[in-house]
């Protein structure tokens, strides 16, 4: 049963090797390092059985959240934990005071740009030569005002206000 949790500096080694497996241009080790140990990033992983197949990276700006970096290891794909890591993030963002979310994301990156679009993420605008090999950028958006942090959770008997019980 896959899980995410938060990252933490001991998964350091594992989201350096997920970024070489998923990335032509990796986020180098000391920005994940820094990433890791910053109050303004947040940085998710999800384990497989114990093993870390996936990650989420995101900071949060103000009132906006950016959504720097998901990636899920080949063998794990289309098995739903990159959109298990996007709703986790979303979470956490709006947490930390995020109204919205938003992203680039790389143009002929189809199976991303149809997960985030499902996801409610709609087109924002264009970066062209955004990345190294001169790929233009997709930049999407997604509101989080009327997403819930958490789910409402049921009163609780020894919860209910006096005139209910």
């Amino acid at each position: 049963m896959p899980r995410v949790r938060r990252g933490r500096r001991e998964d350091l080694e594992d989201i350096v090797r997920l970024e070489l497996e998923c990335f032509a241009s990796p986020y180098p080790p000391a920005f994940i390092s820094y990433m890791l140990k910053s109050s303004t990033h947040t940085l998710l992983v999800c384990e497989v059985s114990g093993v870390t197949v996936g990650y989420a990276a995101g900071r949060i700006e103000g009132s906006r959240g950016h959504l720097l970096s998901i990636c899920v290891s080949k063998r794990h794909r289309r098995r739903g934990l990159g959109r298990m890591l996007l709703k986790a993030m979303e979470e956490e963002l709006k947490k930390k005071g995020a109204e919205e979310v938003y992203l680039e994301v790389r143009e002929d990156n189809h199976a991303a740009l149809s997960l985030y679009a499902s996801a409610g993420y709609r087109q924002a605008g264009r970066i062209p030569w955004y990345y190294e090999d001169g790929c233009p950028a997709i930049v999407m958006r997604k509101s989080l005002k009327r997403m819930q942090a958490e789910p409402p959770q049921p009163p609780q008997a020894d919860r209910l206000p006096p005139h209910l019980a």
